[in-house]
């Protein structure tokens, strides 16, 4: 894992992370789940999870939940709040079976877990009766929520097929749950979408055949779209994920898992950084330094 800070001449400067015995045990395994206030949560593997803020280079191993959910496990990463002197981590599981381990063929429930640093354990809150769903893996942090992009099946009396977007909303300070129909959405597949916070804004970016649709959404008493930007995919590049935007509207994405490039939306440009030694970027996600502690008076 590096840490990598862009200049403007599209060079970069890089921090290689110390090799700790953390990741000399899980560095071939760890992936990034999420990321909000300087702290970014690592899937290690099937059931453990860890915080890390790479300012510091503070790592801690959070207790297994005490609860094998049977389905999808998804998580988000919740935000610090420096009233409380707290963060929380939040795990939703789309699960098929009910608790007794019976299985349940319609309206399956997703079940979520709390964690709060302070406790250092997990809690089960309510659970939320649907159809048949597909969460996407990762949620998102904006303003105090978490949001999922979630795909709702359905089967009507004449056993016709269909489906739709929906946003999944959980409030990280009443821990209630709400869903945000999307508009339109007949043009979101959830395998080609992905829920994102780009310039301070919840938006849902599309993968097509040439470029990155990038719909920016506004919340009043239903959603809507505002702002649609459509970044050129570079030559030879089959895929290209956003991960943030400037001011100036330009963005930075990872193409094809290898190179991290600044699209110029305006000039429609585009320009890569230069990163380490050439090596795949496997994954990346944008962070900005923190001094939140994981240490002992958390745990």
């Amino acid at each position: 894992m590096r840490i990598i800070s862009p200049d403007a001449g599209c060079g970069s400067v890089e921090k290689l992370v110390p090799k700790t015995s953390f990741f000399n045990e899980f560095i071939d395994s760890a992936k990034i789940y999420g990321y909000c206030n300087g702290l970014v949560c690592l899937i290690l593997d099937m059931d453990r999870l860890g915080l890390w803020n790479p300012s510091s280079n503070e790592f801690k191993i959070l207790p297994r939940t005490g609860n094998p959910f049977h389905g999808g496990v998804f998580y988000g990463m919740g935000n610090y709040d420096s009233h409380i002197d707290d963060y929380k981590l939040v795990r939703a599981a789309a699960s098929r079976f009910k608790d007794d381990g019976e299985l349940v063929y319609i309206d399956s429930p997703i079940k979520f877990e709390v964690f709060t640093g302070r406790s250092n354990s997990w809690r089960r809150i309510e659970d939320i009766g649907t159809t048949q769903c597909y969460l996407q893996k990762q949620a998102v942090h904006l303003c105090g929520s978490l949001y999922w992009l979630k795909q709702i099946t359905t089967l009507d009396d004449a056993y016709v097929l269909s489906q739709c977007l929906v946003i999944l909303c959980f409030d990280l300070a009443d821990e209630k749950v709400r869903e945000v129909r999307l508009p339109n959405e007949e043009f979101l597949i959830l395998a080609w979408s992905r829920l994102g916070v780009l310039g301070g804004r919840l938006c849902v970016c599309s993968y097509e055949e040439t470029d990155v649709k990038i719909r920016m959404i506004d919340f009043n008493e239903k959603a809507s779209w505002s702002k649609v930007i459509s970044v050129i995919k570079p030559t030879g590049s089959s895929f290209a994920i956003p991960i943030c935007i400037s001011r100036k509207w330009e963005v930075i994405t990872l193409a094809d898992g290898r190179d991290l490039v600044i699209y110029d939306s305006h000039g429609n440009s585009y320009r890569k950084i230069a990163v380490g030694d050439g090596q795949n970027l496997y994954n990346a996600a944008f962070y900005v330094e923190s001094l939140v502690r994981l240490g002992p008076r958390l745990s």
